[in-house]
């Protein structure tokens, strides 16, 4: 099966040459389309009847779980790009409606007080909820905006910008790098300078054999690469050869961060500090800037080893692949870091909200740093994960991590308030859903797609070429593409369903 090669240029111009958006509209953009989550879970709590329909009627549940949780970003990406705060005051104000009304429900009101300090002694679960619905959310946005992204009414200044600027499509690889990183054996205290696997370069053996284990890990993300290489080589797809280069691709960038993080593990053990991930992702970020903005790799992404922008070695046919990496390595190193510090503070409500504040302070400094150097350093260059870009998906990352931590604690406190388990809002909330046996008969699409969120991503590419392939998605209406965004959504979220209540779990 061949793409017409009229119809391939026609799409390869349709996603090539934008300058993108700004920060604002990006980060309202995806917050907005994260509202759905936390006005189901608020539905769930205070409003006993959903909460029972949900368990009693599976129609009843499949309908609630897409409504809130896919159609938001379905619609904020698509047509409602231009209204997203209409959007978000229509979903607020009607969960600020549901939060008053069952803290006004609460008798006496004068223990409100006391309550609350009660509250924050409780007990955190293990799993870390805010973490685990950031990650499915990353996945859940990035399917969508993947298919979005080839019809006409998906807003095209929120498409991948050519090589400088902001888009809401230059952030999926890096949110996706760094919810890795932050739940990442390293973070977890897996791989820290105080491991007993190795101390430095003390044990060779360990070392060898711990770079040889992730090489081992990595191989079926190499495997997709080539995969993905051939199919797209051989049936003339469409392809944006700035993004990566001529042969790269995103599996690529994941198996070399990991790879790479591997071989700089003795390093960062050695290295006299509390933070040592974050110590070595900084002189990183720094040698690989200096490179950029004074040792000629600007010049030498843009234009290529002859100047004339051609691709003459297999190398320079992927520099921006290639080089790219080592700015997401970075990324992942400073994710770890801020990984140790989530898994170190999460024992009660109120170490969450002591984190809360800490965190917010953090994403202040972090976007006034990400704008000064966007203006003052080199503009933010998904193409080359620069350093303003880094600092950029930091700041959103962050950001995110925020609205998650805050809509826990809303959650936490008002179940804590009205004697409600959160586990009956999802399983998300359970310290342990590793049980024999099938898994909850509650149907829970962040449950599924978080079980599975590399097969749900690899099926959602495949369906996006088969899309693409049967229909013209340019000439597409924008009911059209509402409609095939929605089926689209819900098939992936069968197959994750599926799998999830079968106990099935396909690591990549």
């Amino acid at each position: 099966l061949l793409m017409d090669l009229s119809y391939k240029r026609a799409k390869e111009a349709f996603v090539s040459g934008y300058s993108g958006t700004t920060f604002l509209e990006v980060s309202t953009l995806i917050l907005a389309a994260c509202t759905g989550y936390q006005v189901r879970n608020l539905m769930l709590l205070t409003l006993p009847f959903a909460r029972e329909a949900k368990t009693t009627w599976k129609s009843f549940s499949w309908a609630f779980e897409l409504t809130t949780l896919i159609l938001p970003s379905v619609l904020v990406f698509t047509v409602l790009a231009d209204h997203v705060l209409l959007f978000l005051s229509a979903m607020l104000l009607p969960a600020a409606g549901l939060i008053l009304v069952a803290v006004l429900s609460h008798r006496p009101l004068s223990q409100l007080q006391s309550r609350f300090a009660q509250a924050l002694q409780r007990p955190y679960p293990s799993r870390i909820p805010f973490l685990s619905a950031q990650r499915t959310f990353l996945t859940l946005l990035t399917v969508v905006a993947i298919l979005a992204v080839d019809f006409s009414a998906f807003p095209r200044r929120l498409a991948k910008v050519e090589t400088y600027g902001v888009g809401l499509m230059d952030v999926g690889v890096g949110l996706f790098v760094y919810a890795h990183g932050v739940t990442s054996l390293e973070a977890r205290g897996g791989g820290t300078s105080g491991s007993s696997v190795f101390k430095g370069w003390s044990n060779l053996a360990a070392y060898f054999g711990l770079v040889g284990k992730t090489a081992r890990g990595v191989l079926p993300l190499l495997v997709l690469g080539a995969l993905r290489l051939l199919v797209v080589k051989g049936s003339g797809y469409q392809e944006h050869i700035s993004e990566y280069g001529l042969h790269w691709n995103f599996f690529f960038t994941i198996a070399s961060v990991r790879l790479l993080s591997s071989v700089l593990q003795p390093l960062v053990a050695m290295l006299p500090s509390r933070c040592p991930y974050g110590l070595m992702a900084t002189f990183l970020l720094f040698a690989y800037q200096g490179f950029l903005s004074w040792g000629g790799g600007e010049e030498y992404l843009l234009h290529g080893p002859l100047g004339d922008g051609s691709r003459p070695t297999v190398f320079s046919a992927n520099r921006e692949g290639i080089l790219s990496s080592l700015g997401y390595l970075s990324l992942y190193l400073f994710s770890v870091e801020i990984g140790k510090w989530f898994f170190g503070q999460r024992n009660t409500l109120g170490s969450l909200a002591m984190l809360l504040s800490q965190l917010s302070l953090a994403d202040v400094m972090l976007w006034t740093a990400t704008s000064l150097a966007h203006s003052h350093l080199q503009p933010v260059s998904r193409r080359f994960a620069n350093g303003p870009f880094i600092l950029w998906m930091l700041s959103l990352s962050t950001l995110m991590s925020v609205f998650f931590i805050l809509w826990d604690l809303i959650v936490l406190f008002l179940a804590f308030l009205l004697d409600t388990p959160p586990s009956s809002l999802t399983p998300l909330y359970q310290d342990d859903t590793k049980g024999g046996g099938r898994r909850r008969p509650m149907l829970c699409v962040m449950s599924a797609v978080n079980n599975n969120q590399m097969v749900i991503f690899l099926l959602a590419n495949v369906l996006t070429g088969a899309v693409n392939f049967s229909m013209n998605t340019l000439e597409a209406s924008s009911l059209t593409c509402v409609a095939m965004l929605c089926v689209y959504m819900t098939s992936l979220c069968a197959v994750a369903v599926f799998l999830y209540q079968h106990n099935l779990k396909i690591k990549l």
